[in-house]
């Protein structure tokens, strides 16, 4: 009875495994670029040795449940084609998880607070060889040639319910010969023209004038906003005005002039060594819906000095105004990406920039 049962169960085996293996497909996001050639490139995070914490977050994937099984991408298309024999071993952690409703959209540059729930691995550290890619074609895009993917050793379940998310741990690379860019796309963004305002004043004992710039940017509805410092007191706890009108008034026992009526006013954290405050720490950024075109911001920065004379022991910045830009329609992809250059595979931020709502690695999707 057992023998005679065998046959029948090896069929059926082999026509389950025929199943799935038919079953195999693949999704590219953004979507449309599977056929198009996305309109950037990018070098990191495979294509730099820095260590850093890297993140894509897709909204296009449709409703259908998948089981994911590997990532791949793509080169970017040269101006003139050229044969790349070049390889590069990225020592990486792979994770995905699923996205809150609104982490494509409206991002958190805190990188854990994008997932509705905790991340899981699926690939744990090990040493990843893409290359040589070989000869590139033009026009492109260039092939999934299978030369630079990522074989996922624990498949991701996703529910098509909400944003995938699939995350790097960088920890370096090593390179021989050379490689392409990798191919990437971006949406329509527009940038609100930011004006200088005044001056502000040194800290005291320095003779530079702390400043500050401050980016209002829009991509495919949603605002981006940040400000940055230099020149501040040291390790000092950093201030950033915001108003909607300049009083460009003398305020006794300041030291420069206030260039902001101080609607809001956001506790930044203290600057660095060197009296800065940079993109690599935007706990003062606004990610928003944009829905404030035309209107006209008045910033300001402040640091604490306690050297100071003054009464008001703040160094000022000079001040800055910008008007909040259209609605960038153009094209919209619904992928956003988020990356670090600083604090490694850890660092719990990422750094601001404009070309992360709407941008990201063209991705393609094995899944069952």
């Amino acid at each position: 009875m057992l023998t005679s049962m065998r046959p029948p169960i090896l069929v059926l085996s082999l026509a389950l495994t025929a199943s799935l293996v038919a079953q195999v497909t693949t999704v590219v996001s953004p979507v449309g670029s599977a056929t198009l050639e996305g309109d950037s490139n990018n070098v990191f995070p495979f294509g730099q040795t820095t260590a850093r914490r890297y993140m894509q977050i897709h909204a296009d994937l449709g409703a259908t449940p998948l089981v994911i099984t590997k990532l791949a991408f793509r080169i970017n298309t040269p101006a003139t084609a050229l044969n790349y024999t070049g390889t590069r071993t990225h020592d990486i952690e792979v994770y995905m998880g699923e996205g809150l409703p609104n982490a494509q959209a409206l991002p958190s540059f805190t990188y854990d607070a994008n997932y509705a729930a905790p991340k899981l691995t699926v690939l744990p550290r090990t040493l990843v060889t893409w290359g040589p890619t070989g000869q590139s074609v033009v026009p492109g895009p260039n092939a999934f040639n299978g030369t630079m993917e990522i074989v996922l050793a624990t498949p991701f379940v996703y529910t098509g319910t909400a944003p995938l998310i699939w995350e790097i741990a960088y920890f370096g690379s090593t390179a021989a010969g050379s490689m392409a860019a990798y191919d990437a796309d971006a949406s329509t963004t527009l940038t609100g023209v930011s004006t200088i305002l005044g001056t502000g004043c040194a800290p005291t004992g320095a003779t530079t004038l702390m400043t500050h710039t401050y980016v209002i940017n829009d991509t495919a509805g949603t605002l981006l906003m940040n400000g940055t410092i230099a020149g501040g007191p040291p390790n000092a706890l950093a201030l950033m005005a915001i108003g909607f009108t300049n009083p460009n008034l003398a305020v006794p026992g300041l030291c420069a002039n206030l260039y902001t009526d101080a609607t809001l006013v956001q506790v930044l954290g203290l600057t660095s060594a060197t009296g800065a405050y940079t993109a690599d720490n935007p706990t003062g950024a606004f990610v928003v819906p944009n829905t404030a075109t035309g209107i006209t911001l008045f910033t300001q920065a402040f640091a604490f000095d306690p050297l100071s004379t003054f009464a008001l022991p703040l160094t000022a910045s000079n001040g800055r105004s910008a008007t909040v830009p259209a609605v960038g329609t153009a094209q919209v992809n619904l992928v956003t990406r988020l990356y670090n250059s600083v604090g490694g595979t850890t660092a719990p931020m990422a750094a601001f920039g404009t070309s992360t709502v709407g941008y990201g690695l063209v991705t393609e999707f094995t899944h069952l």
